[in-house]
């Protein structure tokens, strides 16, 4: 299965319209070029054998190319899989259970009965329904709807584009932030005390972006006063 580096690299380009570079992902991964172009090989070799590809192009960057939407789907399925099995637990939390709605709508390859979904996750009918209203509006961020047919259940249905950006968006979370808290603890342990909460101050509250994660581990680390002070 992908480390959490490839992981982030398969984001990136699966979010991109335009060929990325070597250089911007090493970026992204707090790596150095070289480290990017290995771990993009390795990356590619995986891919191929799900329906996709990653073409370099000179002077220009990669590209992720998609040559059967359906098994690379599937593929990414088994990623979320992989992580369900290490955190094995059933959200109880409403945006815990949004979010694994959400997946589980985007991943299907088609029709998810309602039904289905409220046994897996333990609740009834109509929290379901309720929950569904937030999934709804996340979908329609992207310009995707959920088609319902009797019987059947419902489906989404949008622009291949727009569902892969929305796949990167929101499929990598738990595993992106284990590069983000990596690369963290090697800012922490590199600047003194002042300098890290200087960047703490600069960072907005109420994100959850992976800066914000950083910020969080520094107070974390901060709290525990794992920094000597200067």
């Amino acid at each position: 299965m992908l480390n959490p580096r490839m992981t982030a690299i398969l984001r990136e380009l699966m979010k991109a319209e335009t060929p990325v570079t070597s250089e911007y992902l090493a970026k992204v991964l707090a790596v150095t070029s070289r480290t990017a172009r290995n771990d993009i090989k390795e990356l590619e070799a995986i891919v191929e054998d799900f329906g996709a590809s990653i073409k370099s192009i000179r002077g220009t960057g990669y590209q992720l190319e998609f040559h059967q939407d359906q098994i690379f789907r599937q593929f990414l399925q088994g990623i979320m899989n992989h992580e369900k099995e290490k955190y094995d637990e059933v959200p109880t939390l409403p945006e815990d259970r949004v979010h694994y709605i959400f997946k589980r709508l985007l991943l299907a390859e088609g029709y998810c009965k309602l039904d289905d979904i409220a046994d897996e996750l333990f609740i009834s009918r109509s929290t379901l329904q309720n929950d569904l209203k937030d999934v709804k509006h996340i979908f329609r961020r992207y310009g995707i709807i959920l088609d319902k047919r009797p019987n059947f259940g419902l489906k989404v249905n949008g622009d291949e584009f727009k569902l892969r950006l929305c796949m990167a968006d929101h499929l990598f979370q738990k595993i992106e932030s284990a590069i983000y808290l990596t690369s963290a603890d090697i800012i922490i342990f590199d600047l003194g005390y002042h300098a890290a909460k200087s960047i703490i101050q600069k960072l907005q509250t109420g994100d959850t972006s992976p800066r914000s994660i950083i910020a969080h581990h520094f107070v974390e680390r901060l709290s525990c006063k794992s920094i000597k002070q200067d």
